[in-house]
């Protein structure tokens, strides 16, 4: 008996033993995870990335490459970080549960500061003009500042305003702040009409028979006086608010590159231009400088116009005439 009971005390021995070693190799195993640090605008692998894993405050594995680097991890919640010269650093948590698994962290190329001051070569500081890189854009403040954010690299800063011929500025950015100013140059107006009574191109105004009710010198706007005051006409089958200049000399737009005027209206949001038999329509806040109270500065390049502006003796500004009813005030209308 005392043999099969020392027996029996040594095979439990042995499960419970056996029954350990499998306990904790479960608690052991390893999965792997594979990160890649991605540049957030070009989505390419970063591979002179370094990334670090830490769980609970500790690092645990620090590699280089952000192209897929592997590393063992038992079940569990770390921190993955991610670094690269040029970059913001960044982190992430990431929890590993029963499986292999990816994590992606992208980071964002560290840009600088360009304070932009525009002048109009009077030495003062022109509002609202505009600063472009590339497809970025900002407007220039009360001061004739804009500031726009670059990243490491050359990059062409263009200026450009309204009724003035831009100027533009080639820099290298080096990870520092920079200031730089540009001078636009008054470009020589030619006006169709204007509240100060200037008409440099001799013209008629018409309503090309809409049935709009025209008043060329309206007097009731507290900006600007006289002003062209346009209340819509259904001549043309449907409410039309129409402003034409006629009897200009053939082809005399063709000394030009844009059409700029001021407009403002309650009702229309797009408005369209004719030089016949050229029609196009424009969207006054995405065309136009905001002037306040309503009104908006709107520059049009005529080369949208083609060859029409080569014997063109008219060009009208008139809403879109969809049926719907309204009024539209244009003052300050020039070429340059």
């Amino acid at each position: 008996m005392k043999k099969i009971a020392i027996m029996l005390i040594l095979v439990l021995g042995l499960i419970t033993l056996v029954g350990c070693s499998t306990d904790n190799e479960s608690k052991m195993v390893s999965h792997v995870l594979t990160m890649k640090v991605e540049d957030d605008t070009t989505g390419e692998l970063i591979e002179e990335a370094t990334v670090t894993v830490y769980q609970d405050g500790k690092k645990l594995f620090d590699k280089k490459g952000g192209n897929g680097v592997q590393v063992p991890l038992e079940d569990g919640t770390y921190t993955i970080e991610a670094e690269a010269d040029g970059y913001i650093k960044d982190s992430e948590e990431f929890v590993i549960n029963g499986e292999a698994d990816v994590s992606t962290i992208t980071l964002t190329e560290k840009a600088s500061p360009v304070t932009v001051t525009v002048e109009d070569g009077q030495g003062n500081t022109l509002e609202n003009a505009e600063v472009t890189v590339g497809s970025d854009k900002v407007m220039t403040d009360a001061n004739g500042q804009a500031v726009i954010n670059l990243k490491d690299g050359e990059h062409t800063v263009q200026a450009n305003a309204i009724g003035y011929t831009g100027d533009s500025q080639t820099l290298t950015i080096d990870g520092s702040a920079q200031s730089i100013s540009l001078e636009v140059t008054a470009a020589t107006k030619s006006y169709l009409y204007s509240s100060a009574g200037t008409v440099d191109i001799a013209n008629t105004i018409d309503t090309w028979g809409s049935g709009t009710g025209l008043t060329t010198d309206y007097s009731g706007d507290a900006d600007y006086s006289p002003i062209i005051e346009a209340v819509s006409g259904t001549n043309w089958g449907a409410d039309a608010a129409v402003v034409a200049f006629t009897g200009l000399n053939a082809g005399e737009l063709a000394n030009y590159n844009k059409l700029v005027f001021k407009v403002k209206s309650d009702q229309y949001s797009s408005l369209r231009v004719k030089i016949p038999d050229t029609e196009n329509e424009y969207v006054i806040a995405d065309n136009g400088v905001d002037l306040g109270n309503g009104w908006y500065q709107v520059e049009i390049d005529l080369a949208d116009f083609s060859d029409a502006v080569d014997s063109a003796v008219e060009v009208a500004i008139h809403n879109n005439f969809y049926g719907s009813p309204g009024k539209m005030y244009i003052t300050d209308v020039y070429v340059y």
